[in-house]
């Protein structure tokens, strides 16, 4: 494994006698109080297994492009609560309007 910073705690996580495992890695963020980011990483239950790309796990505290701090999808318009298209779409001849088999 490489050497890891400073500050920064590396857990592995593996139960016998299956030989996948997975790796969390809990950052520092440098500021007395704040949010230190979590990755996570894995690979299958064999030996020769490659380890997965390390990936962000995100939590509240964690800003999302385009989700709200409530964790939902940020929507405009109507598409919260729109019931049909605001505007009639055609795919080979078949409105999108109404409610029929596309063939």
């Amino acid at each position: 494994m490489a050497t890891l910073p400073p500050m920064a705690m590396c857990f592995t996580l593996k139960v016998p006698p299956a030989a996948g495992e997975g790796e969390l890695f809990i950052g520092w963020s440098g500021t007395s109080g704040a949010h230190a980011p979590v990755h996570i990483r894995s690979r299958r239950d064999t030996d020769s297994a490659n380890w997965s790309e390390w990936a962000q796990v995100y939590t509240s505290k964690d800003s999302i492009p385009g989700v709200n701090a409530k964790g939902n999808q940020d929507t405009s318009g109507n598409a919260a609560t729109a019931t049909k298209l605001q505007t009639a779409c055609t795919i080979n001849g078949v409105s999108l309007m109404v409610l029929k088999t596309l063939s």
